[in-house]
């Protein structure tokens, strides 16, 4: 049974979009290089509009250069007409501006032949170049772009541009349409929803072929669902159009049925609808039900988005009250009420966080939009075709993108009347969230849909939309009838005779059923009963006409089987009697079946000569039996054992001698040594004996049977201790000393060497010690001989190491001048006992005396080289060379007297002076009147009698010398007279 609720018919506007090619056509490429500038108004500039200030230029050999006339203001200064352009092609724009300096607003537009504005940009410009780009279709064959000086002419109002570049790509008109039915019955021809600019002679392509040529045929009964394109070739290029085909499907819940009782049956609405709602109030798609009554469905769809760019992909074809974005010092966005189409939030605003739009189509553009503080904004408006009497759903994803605290406060309007309420965007940063109204069209046949700001504060309320949404909705029904069948079932069952018997028996009792089955349904059959059934579950169903089953599980139970239990296995002594004991259950009266005797009883006596096995099997008074058992009755075997073997010991040590048991009756056994130590317990004994000579020992072991004790004799050998000997090739040296050490122990199998308790050496016979040092050192040697006895000795202070002496000294007086080279040495050697020195030009050359006393040459400045030897007692010598420097004294020398006549003598005037540190000298020359002529700052420099390029007159001049102590930066100051001879 089913309801068609609504039926309708849309038809969405004429929709045209704009997207980038590969090889786009250039249009206009403006460089600005050179004068004149076309389209420049030179009426209303300085100028021809071309400027070459390098700082303003980005590329070739100038610029743009708008200098507005001084008190001119709100004209154009730039207006280029561009034709040749394909109605709809997708066209770019772009472009970069500046101003030199002061404040300059500027609106940039793209005007169509139409006088309509495409495109338009108002900016307050910066010392920054920043670029601007324009995406949009062409809607007339020529184009404007238009540069219009807000500002008044004065300092600093101008505007640089530079590079211009417009393109387009060439294409034929296209058209973009949704066509949506609740129920289509008859054919439609989609070329009928073109508009008169899309040209006959095309062809069709898309889901399924329609028929007709061009007028493209849609036929429901033939045709399917989806996007079919119309392709049309002209001179622009190819165009290609778009009809969208949804026709709602009917909602089908099948023929009414009878369930069977405890059924479940799920009752399917279908896929591809948008809502559902069932009459027990559940919106899923699809419910299950066991319960007889009464079930209905109401299932709505939307069919095609009507607004145009709704996911903000193409070009904006909305209104706004809010401006595109101008700049500022959060980026794009700073200013409320302004918006921006970007890929994240952060592009747009500093403060706004980073996230993708809502579906990640295309670019992934989104609406950003710093919000405005009036109620009643609109943010945002499109003009829609709506069919009479329909309903619609219009929605929109919103998300924030900063401060959650004052979230956007946004209402849906239709025609300037709010519908729905007011819906506050998320307050989670980043998390998209749908809103959405219905609202029915009435008589209207064209609406503007609006989304309204209703916040008026200022702080906050910023927000983004994507994926805006207004499509016509239809509702279908349908219901279906559920009734319940219930039968009865009863089942009887025998259990078999004995265990493992298989002649058991089920019965079932239906008076619906008209099939059984025994094993859960996979076998059936007519008869109601089961024989010769075994044990185990059975699944146990019986099956109505209308299919409707009852299963139950049934246990056929095994009796108890006759489980026989006997007396464990055993071991006897020779000639002993073993007790055999047979019992069983699973029976009230047993016999027992043995198969050595013809007695029927439990209990059994037997007295075994060898090892043998006894087998036995029980019988119930049902004739059931057990399975047989067997109990092995062994004899012990003969007492054995072993003993330790042949033990050598070194003197004051001891060996334990061990020994085990085995057979007979088993433990305790008894262990009887010759040393007279007894031990009665499990099958092993040791003792430990310390002999002092080379014994013999005896054991002998019993148990608790009639066994054979066994006996056993073993011997232990002592053996001498090593004594360790050596021999050291030079046992006193000079440091650093290596010694080589021979072990001279004989019968030595291991040996192991420690010196001053960290040199280690281990079965060296010769060793060679590390470098050693001042000391005495010990040496220890332990000897393992090839008994295996093992001894140390210690060898105190057996090797001696002298010290090397350290040679150093001093001298006096330091330091040493030109005039008092008499020099006193002072000898700082450490385990020094006799010296030897050297010195260089020295009086006297050489000495052996510890503290000596030298003459150096008097009045000469040099380096001498002094050198002392040291050395010990036991001949170890330190060598040490340190140069002696004899320093000069402070002493100068001024000539009162020069002739710079030009001839080869005498030429200049310079001081002579030795002694002083020559980064600290100054000498200052100055004539009669007390005028400073020459200064100069280099003791090696001499001044030529001319004072700025021009000789100076004969004369006295007088002259002052600052200059500073070498040694130990004492201050001194000369002067004196120059007489300037010609």
């Amino acid at each position: 049974m089913k309801y068609l609720l609504l039926i309708s018919l849309f038809i969405s506007m004429h929709v045209t979009s704009w997207s980038q090619c590969a090889n786009p056509t250039v249009m206009l490429s403006e460089n600005f290089n050179s004068a004149p500038i076309t389209g420049a108004i030179t009426a209303n500039i300085y100028g021809s509009g071309f400027w070459t200030n390098a700082a303003y230029t980005i590329s070739g050999a100038g610029h743009g250069w708008f200098n507005v006339i001084n008190g001119l203001g709100d004209v154009d200064v730039y207006d280029r007409q561009i034709n040749g352009f394909c109605v709809d092609s997708a066209v770019t724009v772009s472009f970069w501006t500046r101003h030199s300096f002061g404040s300059t607003n500027v609106t940039f537009s793209v005007i169509d032949d139409l006088n309509t504005v495409l495109q338009t940009t108002t900016l307050n410009l910066t010392t920054v170049y920043q670029q601007i780009t324009y995406n949009f279709n062409a809607t007339t064959t020529g184009l404007r772009f238009v540069i219009h000086c807000n500002s008044t002419g004065g300092n600093g109002v101008d505007i640089c541009v530079e590079d211009l570049l417009i393109t387009h790509c060439s294409s034929a008109p296209a058209e973009n349409h949704v066509y949506g039915v609740c129920t289509q019955v008859a054919p439609v021809d989609l070329f009928s929803l073109f508009s008169s600019s899309i040209s006959p002679g095309g062809t069709w392509s898309g889901p399924s072929a329609l028929s007709n040529g061009d007028l493209g045929t849609f036929d429901p009964a033939v045709n399917t669902n989806g996007t079919y394109q119309y392709t049309l070739t002209n001179t622009c290029g190819t165009g290609i159009s778009n009809v969208q085909v949804e026709i709602m499907p009917d909602v089908d819940l099948g023929n009414d049925t009878t369930l069977c009782d405890g059924a479940t049956i799920q009752l399917d609405a279908g896929p591809g609808f948008d809502d559902y709602l069932w009459s027990n109030m559940a919106t899923t798609q699809t419910i299950n039900v066991s319960s007889a009554g009464l079930y209905s469905v109401s299932v709505t769809s939307a069919l095609g988005n009507l607004i145009q760019n709704g996911d903000f992909e193409g070009p904006d074809p909305f209104n706004t009250d809010y401006i595109p974005g101008t700049g500022g010092a959060w980026g794009l966005l700073s200013a409320p009420g302004t918006y921006a189409v970007v890929t994240s939030p952060s592009l747009a605003h500093n403060n706004f966080a980073s996230f993708n739009d809502h579906t990640l189509t295309g670019p992934g553009n989104m609406l950003v939009v710093n919000g405005s503080s009036i109620a009643g904004t609109n943010v945002w408006c499109q003009d829609v075709i709506v069919t009479p009497n329909t309903d619609y759903l219009f929605s929109a994803w919103v998300a924030t993108p900063v401060n959650p605290v004052n979230v956007a406060n946004l209402q849906f309007y239709i025609n300037g009347a709010a519908i729905g309420t007011v819906f506050n965007a998320p307050t989670v940063i980043g998390q998209w969230q749908q809103y959405s109204d219905t609202w029915n069209s009435g008589a209207l046949t064209s609406v503007t849909l609006c989304i309204v700001n209703q916040n008026t504060t200022g702080g906050g309320n910023d927000f983004c939309m994507d994926d805006l949404s207004f499509a016509p909705t239809c509702t279908k029904m349908d219901d279906i009838q559920i009734d319940i069948e219930t039968p009865i079932q009863t089942i009887t069952s025998i259990d078999p005779t004995c265990n493992g018997d298989t002649d058991g028996e089920i019965h079932v009792d239906n008076s619906l059923a008209v099939e059984y089955s025994f094993d859960g349904g996979v076998v059936w059959q007519a008869d109601s009963f089961l024989l010769n059934v075994g044990v185990g579950p059975y699944s146990v169903c019986s099956r109505t006409t209308l299919g409707c089953e009852l299963c139950e599980l049934v246990n056929i139970i095994d009796p108890a089987p006759v489980v026989l239990t006997i007396s464990n296995d055993t071991t006897i002594c020779e000639n002993g009697t073993a007790q055999l004991v047979a019992s069983a259950t699973g029976g009230t009266t047993f016999d027992f079946y043995w198969d050595h005797t013809t007695d029927l009883n439990g209990n059994q006596s037997v007295s075994p000569v060898a090892n043998t096995s006894y087998t036995v099997y029980a019988e119930n008074e049902n004739g059931c039996q057990s399975l047989p058992q067997t109990i092995d009755v062994s004899l012990f075997s003969p007492l054995s054992g072993t003993i330790s073997l042949f033990d050598t010991i070194c003197p004051g040590f001891s060996s334990d001698l061990s020994t085990t048991a085995a057979g007979g009756q088993g433990v305790p056994y008894t262990f009887t040594w010759s040393t007279g130590d007894i031990f009665t317990g499990i099958g092993a004994d040791q003792i430990t004996v310390s002999p002092t000579v080379s014994t013999t020992y005896t054991l002998t072991i019993t148990d608790g049977c009639e066994s054979t004790p066994i006996v056993f004799n073993t011997n232990v050998h002592v053996a001498p201790l090593p004594v360790p000997s050596l021999n050291v090739l030079n046992p006193n040296q000079c440091e650093p000393a290596v010694f080589e050490i021979v072990n001279t122990t004989p019968n030595t199998l291991y040996n192991y060497w420690l010196i001053d308790g960290n040199q280690e050496f281990v079965n060296q016979s010769t060793i060679v010690t590390w470098d050693m040092y001042a000391g005495n050192y010990d040496v220890q040697l332990i000897i393992t001989s090839t008994d295996g006895c093992i001894d140390s000795t210690t060898f105190v202070g057996l090797l001696n190491v002298d010290p090397v002496p350290i040679a150093n000294f001093s001298s006096s007086p330091n330091p040493v001048l030109m005039f008092n080279t008499q020099v006193h040495f002072t000898n700082l050697s450490f385990n020094g006992s006799t010296y030897e020195w050297f010195f260089e030009d020295g009086v006297p050359s050489t000495s052996v005396a510890e503290n000596p006393d030298v003459m150096f040459p008097d009045g000469l400045e040099g380096e001498y080289d002094v050198t002392l030897i040291t050395t010990s007692d036991l001949g170890c010598a330190d060598t040490v060379t340190i140069p002696l420097i004899v320093l000069p004294e402070v002493l100068m020398y001024a000539p009162n007297a020069f002739t710079p006549d030009g001839d080869e003598h005498n030429q200049d005037w310079r001081i002579h002076i030795v002694g002083i540190d020559v980064y600290d000298f100054e000498l200052l020359l100055f004539n009669r009147w007390g005028e400073l002529i020459w200064e100069n700052h280099d003791p090696e420099a001499g001044w030529d009698g001319t004072f700025n390029g021009e000789m100076c007159q004969t004369g006295i001049y007088t002259w002052i010398v600052r200059a500073k102590d070498l040694l130990n930066d004492g201050q001194y100051t000369y002067s004196g007279h120059v007489n300037l001879l010609k």
